[in-house]
């Protein structure tokens, strides 16, 4: 029965999102698929329908949970968190850090060639997308929505419902494997995989240690942002509205190549270095409600 439920929850989760973007984004789509290469307003078109998704699965996750699961929000990580603000300047520093890390271990073979702002990529964005559509924060309110949409689904319901029966280890890596697979059709590249499992163990350790889906919202939104807005380099090999044209050369490893930073060997040592470090926090967490008889008393 958990799994039953588990699985009608995470695919009519996906089904929503990829429904309303296929019936929504149609012409979009098109003109990605004939020229080959998606423009920034396609790009910025797309993301916004990946965030009008998410009232839309948020509301669907609540009645699931109200009508056929039966159990509070709370227990799945909606929950709005003590210490809020701090989790939020936590998590916006650990990405920050992250993308920094990399920036300077990359620098002896990474070579930047830029061209003044404002990018070419600005001026092709239409009037009619929102606030003029070259709007970095209505970007970044984007990527955090959807990043939330990712939250609630993986490490939301589906993390919650492995961690009740598996021990938090073998929840977070299989909630990574589900989204990974989810998403893999974007990306077959060996690298971009790897990284992207070693995200979602991040984004399980964020979950684990602050009891709601915030943390890693806000580690995500804010990874995507510095990423593809301020270092101006592919997000998951996709470029969006950004404050230079900017061509990364250097060897694969480092670069990732098309898909950006995130499909290079570099930034799989960053990642596992954040995998391990949070790991570490949270044993410490566990064995510590362990010996007090806390929520984790019965995890491992």
């Amino acid at each position: 029965m958990v799994i039953y439920f588990l699985a009608i929850h995470t695919l009519s989760q996906l089904a929503i999102a990829f429904l309303v973007q296929a019936f929504a984004g149609t012409e979009a789509l098109t003109r990605m698929a004939e020229a080959q290469l998606p423009s920034p307003a396609d790009r910025l078109f797309l993301l916004w329908l990946q965030a009008a998704v998410v009232p839309l699965a948020l509301a669907a996750t609540l009645l699931y949970l109200r009508r056929l699961d039966r159990r509070p929000a709370s227990e799945v990580g909606l929950v709005w968190p003590a210490g809020a603000g701090g989790q939020a300047a936590a998590a916006a520093g650990l990405a920050a850090g992250g993308l920094i890390t990399w920036r300077l271990l990359a620098s002896p073979w990474l070579g930047i060639q830029r061209t003044p702002w404002p990018a070419e990529e600005l001026e092709q964005i239409p009037g009619w997308l929102p606030l003029g559509g070259g709007d970095f924060l209505v970007l970044g309110l984007a990527f955090y929505a959807v990043a939330f949409f990712d939250e609630m689904v993986f490490r939301g319901y589906v993390y919650s419902t492995l961690r009740d029966r598996m021990g938090w280890v073998n929840s977070a890596g299989l909630a990574a494997l589900l989204q990974v697979a989810a998403y893999s059709i974007m990306d077959l590249r060996a690298e971009a995989l790897i990284n992207a499992f070693l995200v979602a163990l991040t984004l399980a350790g964020l979950r684990e240690l602050s009891g709601s889906v915030w943390m890693g919202t806000l580690f995500t939104g804010t990874w995507n942002l510095i990423l593809g807005s301020l270092l101006s380099l592919p997000v998951s090999g996709l470029f969006f509205p950004r404050f230079r044209s900017v061509e990364a050369t250097g060897p694969d490893w480092v670069t990732g190549a098309e898909h950006g930073p995130e499909g290079g060997w570099l930034m799989t040592a960053v990642l596992l270095a954040l995998v391990l470090g949070l790991a570490a926090l949270v044993e410490r967490k566990v064995q510590d409600e362990g010996t007090s008889g806390g929520p984790g008393s019965n995890a491992s």
